[in-house]
């Protein structure tokens, strides 16, 4: 995955910059829509291919140019997230007979925490909407940990758990990264910004203590028979901190992935929960572990003429051998269930939590590498290879994005101020409504004398600023879907689109006179053939698209509040 060259690092760079004017990925036209819910072979929610489709997203909202597209896909794809059925997760449901809802499932939180904050950017860009902003604050997020993870007892009850070389901490950091978002989106739309910085805090602590998530091994001792309850896990923080234990990240071993390369989960959390102007600050303790990681990492990491940086391969991992504790120190520090860490899986240079450590922990002196780098080329964005789902655009957001970037440079706006009107349209005989039968997926009528949800519609300004006579609007209904001319004119009015194309894009005219149009106005909407919506009958019965120009049957009486 490694390019070798300058000249096609260059290569691919000016050919990712033509892509990117070409074409958003997040619309459909694009090679894979990012807008679906992804299920893995068992049926279930697939963890990576939904990660790679919320970093697309979440890169769109970044940009003015895509926003847009990001934030009708970020839309059904979350609804279509919340409406996925409950299901068994083999890591989180050890009790017979239990499931997990929406993002509950394992390490959902890395998708959750993109969520946010790609919705946050959407308001900054002028592209969030009343509807979107309702969805996502309906998301309960239970923050779920692995049951089977740590050292001792775990949460199923099963002990030595250590033989299965399995941390909790990759599971905590995750929790973190989600709520740490989650605190500046909720912050935004409910205030506390207390509570749910503590919930922030609580999972930082989870993922930085010794008890299962760091394994404190003192590598000095001699190997003890019968192994302790907690195998290699019996030293102390004092102990990483002076350098008599070493910080293990426990998954098939020593993996430095899960120590340092979930710092950026941690510091992805930090900078969305200080966005709310709660400010963190590590424990002693969370400080030595977190020093102890960073001086480990840079220890197990070397340079190659051919592969620059990489991560060793004499990591320890531990057995149990006839009742005592075995260990080796042949592991591969990258994780060698991901790749060879040469030319493929984690790397070094994946990880760049130099410019965080300094702001909050501090950068304890390093000899090999320094994490200060970030390697763009190992990631790619490519949905037909297997590679680029798992190192693709949901992992870098993470590891570059929101724990380097917004680090260094400051964080972009966020907002949760939203670009649409809520509005109700009154036919002609000033007696009734334009409403989407059962909220939406069925026909537009005006038959209302009332205004519920039905008769509510999210119109979106397509050109942004104020809404002017001639301006482009989407209409949105009230469960997500879009008002279309069918055939772009010439039959009937439905609320049936996921997705706003053309059929779903009127012109707004205001009848009675010219210019800003305010709540009060007299307006009509043409579509796409230039003909324009119609109450039959001036209201009271079915809605149509077949005439023009615009006259009573065609106007309606707007009413909008921000």
């Amino acid at each position: 995955m490694r390019r070798n060259t300058m000249l096609l690092a260059v290569l691919v760079s000016l050919f990712s910059i033509t892509e990117a004017f070409a074409v958003c990925r997040t619309e459909t036209t694009w090679t894979r829509d990012v807008s679906t819910l992804k299920l893995g072979g068992s049926g279930k929610p697939d963890a990576n291919g939904n990660l790679f489709d919320y970093g697309v997203i979440f890169e769109d909202a970044n940009t003015t140019t895509c926003a847009g597209p990001a934030a009708v896909a970020l839309y059904k794809k979350v609804k279509a997230t919340l409406a996925f059925p409950n299901y068994a997760d083999g890591s989180i449901n050890w009790q017979a007979g239990t499931t997990v809802g929406p993002y509950g499932g394992w390490l959902e939180g890395a998708n959750l925490g993109l969520v946010y904050a790609a919705a946050l950017r959407l308001g900054a860009n002028g592209q969030l909407t009343k509807p979107l902003v309702t969805l996502i604050d309906s998301i309960n997020y239970p923050g779920n940990i692995d049951a089977y993870c740590g050292f001792g007892t775990n949460r199923a009850g099963q002990p030595n758990i250590w033989t299965v070389q399995n941390s909790c901490m990759d599971d905590w950091a995750m929790v973190a990264h989600a709520r740490g978002w989650q605190a500046a989106w909720k912050t935004r739309t409910v205030g506390f910004p207390n509570v749910w910085a503590a919930q922030t805090n609580a999972a930082i602590a989870g993922a930085l203590n010794i008890t299962e998530s760091i394994c404190s091994h003192r590598q000095g001792d001699p190997l003890p028979n019968p192994a302790p309850a907690t195998g290699p896990c019996t030293g102390s923080i004092a102990d990483l901190d002076t350098g008599a234990a070493t910080p293990v990240a426990l998954h098939n071993g020593d993996a430095m992935p899960y120590g340092i390369g979930l710092m950026t989960g941690i510091a992805s959390a930090v900078v969305g929960m200080e966005s709310t102007g709660v400010v963190k600050t590590f424990s002693s303790d969370e400080v030595k572990v977190a020093k102890a990681l960073f001086r480990n990492s840079d220890f197990h990491t070397e340079w190659d003429p051919t592969y620059q940086y990489s991560f060793n391969d004499d990591c320890y991992s531990f057995s149990l051998v006839n009742g005592g504790l075995a260990r080796g120190n042949t592991f591969g520090c990258w994780e060698p269930g991901y790749g060879n860490g040469r030319d493929n899986g984690y790397q070094p240079e994946m990880f760049p939590v130099k410019d965080f450590y300094a702001w909050k922990i501090g950068v304890p002196s390093t000899s090999n590498f320094d994490f200060s780098y970030f390697q763009d080329s190992l990631f790619c964005d490519d949905p037909t290879d297997p590679d680029c789902l798992f190192f693709g655009p949901g992992r870098k957001a993470v590891y570059k994005t929101l724990s380097r970037d917004w680090v260094n440079t400051g964080r972009p706006a966020l907002s949760v101020a939203t670009v649409d009107y809520t509005s109700t349209f009154k036919a002609y005989d000033n007696a009734h409504y334009l409403s989407a039968r059962n909220g939406g997926g069925s026909d537009v009528n005006a038959e209302p004398t009332t205004i519920g949800n039905n008769e509510r519609f999210s119109m979106l300004d397509v050109n942004g600023g104020t809404l002017m006579t001639g301006d482009y609007v989407y209409l949105q209904v009230a469960n997500g879907n879009y008002v279309g001319a069918t055939n772009g004119g010439g039959s009937t009015v439905v609320a049936t689109a996921n997705t706003p194309i053309t059929w779903e894009r009127f012109t707004i005219q205001k009848m009675n006179g010219t210019g800003q149009i305010f709540t009060g106005d007299k307006v009509a909407l043409k579509v796409l053939n230039n003909q324009y919506i119609s109450a039959v009958n001036g209201g009271g019965s079915s809605t149509t698209a077949q005439y023009s120009p615009a006259s009573t049957w065609e106007t309606f009486t707007l009413n909008f509040t921000r």
